[in-house]
């Protein structure tokens, strides 16, 4: 941890989190400037922070969900624990999901199981069960109904059915 001199940044509004410990660390090794060059220094270099986090788009809430949500296809999620993780009311998380998804996460998460299954259903080394269980399902025949619930045909026929396009 630094601990020098941090007189030069009392009172700044400075986005040191940022700031690798490195960073900081090798600045420390300068001798003191003057602190008007101190100040002038820090206000530059905030300014070009400043310019780097704003070119960066930032991601919205459901986007960052999108994320999470691909990779814990494995987990069981609810609503509440997306909307915990987040740090949004159940309420706050479900409308921001609707406005950019026009479906709810829950939803949306079906979907994508249901796409990494059918994915996974093309690998003949992975048995059915292996599959389920990849998605989130831990007893095969929660798979299979849920399965056969989002594509019309059971996880084996659509096996079958792929094999015939291969």
């Amino acid at each position: 941890k630094c601990d020098g001199d941090t007189a030069g940044l009392q009172g700044r509004n400075l986005p040191l989190p940022m700031w690798s410990e490195h960073a900081v660390l090798r600045l420390m090794e300068f001798p003191p400037l003057p602190e008007n060059h101190q100040i002038a220094i820090i206000d530059y270099l905030t300014l070009e922070l400043l310019a780097l986090v704003r070119s960066e788009p930032e991601q919205s809430v459901a986007q960052k969900v999108e994320t999470y949500l691909r990779e814990h296809l494995d987990e069981e999620l609810s609503l509440d624990q997306l909307a915990a993780h987040f740090g949004r009311s159940r309420s706050a998380f479900l409308r921001d999901c609707l406005k950019e998804w026009s479906a709810p996460p829950m939803t949306v998460l079906a979907r994508m199981r249901v796409q990494r299954a059918k994915e996974l259903l093309q690998r003949p080394e992975l048995t059915i069960s292996q599959v389920g269980y990849q998605i989130g399902f831990v007893q095969l025949s929660s798979f299979s109904h849920f399965f056969k619930k989002h594509t019309g045909v059971s996880p084996r026929d659509y096996r079958q059915q792929s094999e015939w396009l291969l």
